[in-house]
């Protein structure tokens, strides 16, 4: 599942592929502007380091739309969640995912 935000559009981040829960990240295109990355991410996600933003689970959720009332996506949801609390790759509630500019 990926976040994706254009830079160049006045469109909010749009969530892509979100039966996959193999894979996180916010994929970020039109430019490279770390403070427009922050505008457009606003109640979302906040920069964690340089290459990383920590998404509000809830971010997620609502992105997500009617697929997050399935108990399927849940669980799924869920157990990435958990996965990534394993690793170390969560901030309190929200979830690390790393940044990946495109042209």
């Amino acid at each position: 599942m990926d976040i994706e935000v254009d830079l160049g559009s006045d469109a909010g981040p749009v969530l892509r592929d979100p039966d996959d829960f193999k894979g996180f990240k916010v994929v970020v295109a039109g430019g490279r502007d770390r403070d427009a990355v922050a505008a457009a991410l606003a109640g979302v996600a906040a920069w964690a380091d340089d290459d990383h933003v920590a998404v509000e689970r809830d971010a997620v959720r609502a992105l997500a739309g009617e697929r997050a009332g399935d108990p399927e996506w849940r669980t799924g949801f869920e157990a990435m969640v958990a996965y990534a609390e394993s690793k170390g790759w969560t901030v309190g509630e929200a979830i690390r995912a790393h940044v990946e500019w495109r042209a």
